[in-house]
């Protein structure tokens, strides 16, 4: 009998496609063989190991428990030389080795998408521009000096705008204090509207936790999308799980266009 047969006898056995008769004569001579009953039972243990274990570090575990039983054992080191060595067996553990990736790929994605990193990247949305007339503007009479002075804190928003639209956030958000600080600047009247573009700046440039003081203070016109973009914040933050969770479990139970986006970040987090 050669290699292939061998194989094939050991397939149908396996898979029990062998008649009844034919296995039990099989199975007496495994009995008198210690090569063939190793090999059999390094066959099948992959197979198993394959089929059944869901997680990868368990099937890797269990595939080198056995190749290392085998290794023990000197009809066992035969008989895995044996599996080694056939074609159809190399295109076997191949399919194998296919099915370990796959695996891993997938529990690895699947914590990296879970990862705050991720979570944030996939649920924050930036405008496209910082810049809105209407905050100078609005805020003219208020401006004791002069219409210059509104002229000139209109060119720094811009010139803020301007850097934003070119990922220079750092930079932009230097720009932005020039208008002098949101509660007692010359924009105070404005100050929500500053501290939520400061938010978002320091986020863009990385600063979570002063995007989240920022958006704290966000009280009127943008405070239910500043709420959501702290949350995120929050949870790029060591120790501040708990907060982001709390803040979106509020959201996810208001009447906010966020609310749904809210539920299913907390499921996510496995907080639903």
């Amino acid at each position: 009998m050669n290699e292939a047969q061998r194989y094939e006898r050991i397939e149908s056995y396996l898979s029990g496609q062998m008649p009844p008769e034919e296995a039990a004569a099989f199975r007496r001579e495994m009995e008198t063989d210690p090569g063939l009953e190793a090999e059999v039972a390094l066959h099948r243990g992959i197979a198993e190991a394959v089929i059944e274990e869901e997680d990868v570090q368990d099937l890797e575990g269990k595939i080198g428990a056995i190749l290392e039983k085998g290794r023990g054992e000197a009809a066992g080191l035969a008989a895995r030389r044996r599996f080694l060595s056939r074609p159809l067996l190399r295109v076997a553990a191949s399919a194998a080795l296919l099915i370990v990736a796959a695996l891993a790929a997938y529990f690895y994605l699947s914590r990296a998408d879970d990862s705050p990193e991720a979570l944030f990247a996939e649920y924050v949305v930036y405008p496209e521009s910082i810049y809105e007339e209407s905050t100078v503007r609005s805020t003219e009479g208020q401006i004791q000096e002069s219409a210059a002075q509104a002229a000139r804190l209109d060119s720094l928003w811009k010139a803020a705008d301007a850097l934003y639209r070119q990922g220079r956030y750092q930079e932009a958000l230097g720009v932005l204090d020039e208008t002098g600080r949101p509660e007692n600047g010359p924009l105070s009247g404005n100050a929500s509207r500053l501290h939520y573009y400061r938010g978002i700046l320091q986020a863009r440039a990385g600063q979570f936790a002063g995007a989240v003081s920022s958006f704290e203070q966000v009280a009127v016109e943008y405070n239910e999308d500043a709420d959501w973009k702290r949350a995120l914040a929050l949870l790029r933050l060591e120790g501040r799980r708990e907060e982001a969770v709390a803040l979106l479990r509020g959201i996810s139970d208001s009447d906010t266009p966020q609310k749904d986006r809210a539920r299913e970040l907390l499921e996510r987090l496995g907080e639903e």
